[in-house]
């Protein structure tokens, strides 16, 4: 089937203008904006979101119908909006940053349970 240029730029523009307001991202494009936020968003939005900026890639190179599945891209849109919405504005920051902190933490307790575990070993025997 087939799907119309116009209703995949407006799609794709919503999407664009909801990154902007939720996460403070700027770009040419939304997969410029896209893989930005890749972090903050569930890895099921970001593969959506990537396809809906491919499709958005196709739309603005052949113009008025382009070949792309569009009840596949109603329902990536469909999850995008919903898991974008859901996102309070300016969270987006604060979200990568609780995330890397996480991740960092979780290292050092790794390392730290390692060398407990490595000195246990060669104090006690």
């Amino acid at each position: 089937m087939s799907a119309s240029a116009t209703i995949i730029l407006q799609k794709s523009g919503r999407l664009s203008t909801l990154l902007e307001e939720r996460f403070g991202v700027k770009g040419h494009s939304l997969d410029t904006k896209m893989r930005r936020v890749s972090g903050a968003l569930p890895r099921d939005a970001r593969l959506a979101g990537l396809r809906i900026a491919a499709a958005e890639r196709k739309a603005r190179v052949n113009g008025q119908i382009i070949e792309i599945d569009p009840y596949q891209f109603d329902d990536d849109y469909r999850l995008c909006l919903r898991r974008i919405e859901a996102i309070e504005p300016g969270a987006g920051l604060w979200q990568r940053l609780r995330n890397g902190l996480q991740s960092g933490m979780i290292g050092m307790v790794s390392v730290a349970a390692l060398y407990v575990a490595i000195m246990g070993d060669f104090l006690f025997n």
